[in-house]
């Protein structure tokens, strides 16, 4: 079984590990990682207890958190080894899975076919891939430790495991609180592979022992589930049965049970999110509901004679429970990272059945074994093509948008991503998709302002400005829309309307640092220096590292006509710091630098800085910003300072 081991772990590498070159994604990393000063602060006794006591992202999670930290402790912000930390952990749990259920089963075959399913199947790419899923892979790592300790409890026949098994347990739910259902998950494999149910007449008061030693399990469940529905209630993360009844939740709950078999077994056109339409046909749900209670009619009817039947099927519809939509979170009502659990029941049920047959029909052996090798194959295969599909944001929902309909969430972040790429045409027809498709409210505000940002950066002003208006038209309140709109007509030309709106903007949203910048240069184009002053220091204050709002309050500082507001040292300290943060010298900051040592006196120092700046700009093909600095240059060598006479 070692070798088994070893050659499973090889494999799993060799197809997931191109995700080792994927770098952070804009969708949810940013809340675990990228975005999160807790978590970038590494391991630390205050990052302990924030993780512990918070309910940020919707769960309490502290084990989860503090893997991130970890993570950030070790390896800063490399990208590379947080997915090579999510793959090491899906490594073993494969590993382990073919342990736990070997001993359990004294089956290793089986065991192994189930195990290389749950490592190859491209289902479980997304929980390996998403660094966000680093919930699913850890909690999942704490299942089969749980499993494990649970075998040894019950094999050596006494209490000095059970211990470890709740230990197991609650770590597990710290890192994800789908575990909620092990408890019953437990009592079937008590029933298979354990057989520790009485088959006589009297099996039943059996079970009774049984579940009353599962009680702290079942008080730990408890204890998860009212902590998790708390915080995402109070995350707003949890939909009310009026904005969803309950007759919509069991027919999303129906239809995601069948979608979850369908990707099984045709595991294609797989997506980061699947919306539910705005209502299923009659048709398919009842479809759905008669071919589950025929499966399970069949799983309890063969029970005796193929009880991997029963304790596989009932795995499936029992750990999917709690993320099949009956308490809906979020707007999907199925995701492939949620049968990494899930799914593992119905491995067991396809593998003990191909076992059991080779065992009776012999001569059918070949055939199966061929069928699972080109199953596995095909597995590895969709497994390698969905990686490359979880490389960026832009290849993960360009290929959402291509195997859904009329997917709005996959639309809007499709366009924001090529939108930060500059690629703003590119953008321009999901957005517009997207405005669509979403109900008015917030995403639907939010969208539009980001498709007048693409409509604004292809040169079509007017319709951008459109776009703005109606966001104000329902949203007057919308602070990035009159930003937006304020920088558009600014842009125009049309400058007190433009004035009307920044203020507008920064009145809704003080904390705007761009905005407070943006509102201060067109202050001084203005001639309005002193006002501009007030919210360049503002912008500072709420950005102190703003490369551009060092640079502008600095030559304001160093060039500006009135004496009152010059101050040559304050120009210099904010210049040299401009310049120090640059990731390479630019011939703007290096001129607004040599202005600041020509008013602080320092002319040697202005007319060396000049001199670079001007020998910079012309290296990089800026005759313009070349021949300025000479002019510059020469006012320095004659000893006198530079005075902007647009301010």
């Amino acid at each position: 079984m070692l070798l088994a081991a070893i050659l499973l772990a090889l494999l799993t590498l060799a197809v997931d590990w191109p995700v080792t070159g994927h770098g952070f994604l804009d969708y949810d990393d940013q809340a675990y990682v990228t975005d999160n000063p807790v978590v970038l602060q590494g391991l630390s006794w205050p990052g302990v207890a924030w993780a512990f006591t918070t309910g940020e992202m919707g769960s309490w999670h502290p084990l989860t958190w503090l893997s991130h930290m970890l993570d950030c402790e070790w390896f800063g912000q490399r990208a590379e080894a947080h997915h090579l930390v999510s793959l090491v952990i899906h490594v073993v749990n494969a590993m382990l899975l073919l342990v736990v259920l070997a001993r359990m089963t004294g089956a290793w075959r089986p065991s192994f076919l189930v195990a290389a399913l749950f490592a190859l199947h491209p289902l479980h790419v997304e929980s390996v891939a998403w660094i966000a899923e680093r919930k699913n892979v850890l909690s999942t790592f704490f299942l089969f430790l749980t499993l494990w300790a649970y075998e040894r409890h019950v094999t050596k026949r006494g209490w000095r495991w059970y211990p470890a098994v709740i230990l197991f347990f609650a770590l597990g739910l710290m890192a994800k609180p789908m575990l909620v259902t092990v408890p019953f998950l437990l009592l079937l494999l008590d029933y298979w592979p354990l057989q520790r149910f009485g088959r006589s007449p009297g099996g039943a008061r059996s079970a009774i022992p049984l579940v009353v030693e599962k009680l702290p399990l079942f008080l730990l469940t408890l204890g998860s589930c009212i902590v998790t529905l708390h915080f995402q209630r109070q995350e707003g993360a949890l939909a009310s049965l009026a904005s969803l009844p309950l007759a919509r939740r069991l027919a999303n709950a129906l239809m995601a049970y069948v979608g979850y078999l369908g990707k099984l077994i045709f595991p294609v056109d797989l997506a980061v999110i699947y919306l539910s339409p705005a209502s299923w046909p009659a048709g398919w749900v009842g479809g759905a509901a008669v071919a589950l209670a025929l499966a399970s009619f069949f799983a309890v009817r063969h029970a005796r004679r193929q009880p991997h039947l029963f304790t596989g099927w009932f795995w499936f519809l029992g750990t999917a429970v709690p993320i099949i939509g009956l308490v809906q979170v979020g707007n999907q009502f199925m995701a492939d990272r949620y049968a990494y659990i899930p799914l593992i029941g119905l491995y067991i049920a396809i593998a003990w059945s191909a076992a059991a047959l080779i065992a009776s029909r012999p001569w059918l052996a070949p055939a199966i074994l061929g069928l699972v090798a080109a199953a596995l194959i095909g597995c590895a295969w969709l497994s390698m093509r969905q990686v490359a599909d979880w490389r960026d944001k832009v290849s993960l929902f360009t290929r959402a948008v291509a195997v859904t309909r009329d997917n709005a969430v996959a639309r809007v972040n499709l366009g924001e991503a090529l939108l930060e790429q500059g690629e703003a045409a590119k953008a321009e027809p999901h957005l517009r998709e997207a405005v669509r498709l979403l109900p008015l409210g917030d995403a639907q505000d939010n969208t539009r302002i980001n498709l007048g940002v693409a409509l604004v950066s292809l040169g079509r002003v007017e319709e951008g400005i459109r776009e703005y208006g109606e966001v104000l038209k329902t949203s007057p309140d919308n602070a990035a829309a009159h930003m937006n709109l304020a920088l558009a007509l600014q842009s125009q030309g049309q400058i007190e309307p433009s004035l009307v709106h920044y203020q507008a903007a920064l009145r809704l949203d003080p904390a705007n640092a761009n905005g407070h910048a943006a509102f201060a240069y067109l202050l001084t184009t203005l001639r309005r220096p002193a006002k501009a002053l007030e919210h360049y220091r503002e912008a500072l204050r709420l950005d102190p590292d703003a490369i551009s709002t060092l640079n502008n309050l600095a030559y304001l500082l160093a060039t500006d006509p009135s004496a009152e507001l010059r101050d040559g040292a304050e120009a210099v300290r904010l210049a040299e710091r401009a310049n120090a943060l640059a990731a390479q010298p630019e011939p703007v900051t290096m001129g607004t630098l040599a202005a600041a040592y020509a008013e602080a006196g320092r002319f040697e120092d202005a007319v060396r800085t000049a001199d670079a700046a001007e020998e910079l700009a012309r290296e990089r093909g800026q005759p313009e910003l070349a021949d300025l600095s000479r002019t510059h240059l020469q006012l320095y060598r004659e000893r006198k300072p530079l005075r902007d006479p647009a301010s």
